[in-house]
């Protein structure tokens, strides 16, 4: 009998011993989008343009590569701080572009800790793993056609038009190219 009380009481101290620490760990965002790092597709119209990706907290080339791609980029720079990205898109025959990729707070984040997670949730385990920040999970740009693909005289792009296109203050300073 009193081996049976004593496995009782113990039973009840480990069940309030539990109960503390389940919510002392418990963050909404780490449990349900767990992770300090999110997948992110990377494409462009056309495709195999050069990417560069640069974090601009820390000013780090983070990945080089070519369209399409899957990176694995960090939602958080630090605690309570969401990752700011810059993505360089570049390929011959077409203009430079940047991407600026902001992470952003989490719905499960805001909501789910208002419900499941309590405060230290909010304010403890979802900021210290990143799991309070979200990421787009695509970005796609389509790049424009280069200037440089114009014909040029001597590094000088080359614009054709009519004499009757050229604005009056310019006639005077057009310069014949035939002899």
């Amino acid at each position: 009998m009193k081996i049976n009380k004593i496995n009782d009481v113990l039973i009840k101290l480990l069940k309030l011993m539990i109960c503390p620490i389940v919510l002392l760990i418990s963050g909404c965002a780490s449990i349900l989008d767990s992770g300090a790092m999110k997948s992110v597709q990377i494409s462009s119209s056309p495709d195999k343009a050069n990417i560069t990706i640069v974090d601009d907290r820390s000013n780090q080339t983070v990945f080089n590569g070519i369209t399409p791609q899957t990176v694995s980029l960090k939602r958080s720079s630090g605690f309570f701080k969401n990752a700011k990205y810059t993505i360089n898109f570049t390929k011959d025959g077409y203009q430079d572009q940047s991407v600026t990729l902001k992470s952003g707070p989490s719905g499960l984040y805001i909501g789910g800790n208002l419900i499941f997670g309590g405060l230290l949730g909010w304010l403890i385990v979802d900021p210290a793993t990143g799991a309070m920040w979200k990421l787009p999970k695509e970005v796609h740009t389509t790049l424009e056609s280069s200037s440089s693909s114009l014909p040029q005289i001597n590094g000088e792009d080359l614009v054709v038009m009519t004499f009757q296109e050229v604005p009056e203050g310019l006639i005077d300073k057009l310069v014949p190219i035939n002899n």
